[in-house]
């Protein structure tokens, strides 16, 4: 049973977000433990990366944010290489 205190939480997120990410996880229909996998890595990003996914989330065009953040992180990756 969800105790009053989750009940309580809402989490606001973007839906064209949330479709793709549902027809991604298919045939499962339980998010919650990619969701969670995926909050734990989020927590482990440098900031400006965190900070260009939150902005990328909110793309109607989920694929183009996905590319886009996946060059980000090759550029970071690289500046740091070098």
């Amino acid at each position: 049973m969800i105790s009053d205190n989750a009940k309580k939480r809402g989490y606001y997120l973007p839906n064209a977000l949330m479709d793709y990410f549902a027809d991604w996880c298919k045939p499962g229909r339980d998010y919650s433990v990619k969701i969670a996998g995926a909050i734990l890595y989020f927590m482990t990003l440098p900031a400006g990366v965190r900070e260009r996914a939150e902005k990328a989330a909110y793309s109607q065009d989920i694929e183009e944010a996905i590319i886009a953040m996946l060059t980000d992180i090759d550029e970071i990756s690289a500046d740091a290489a070098a």
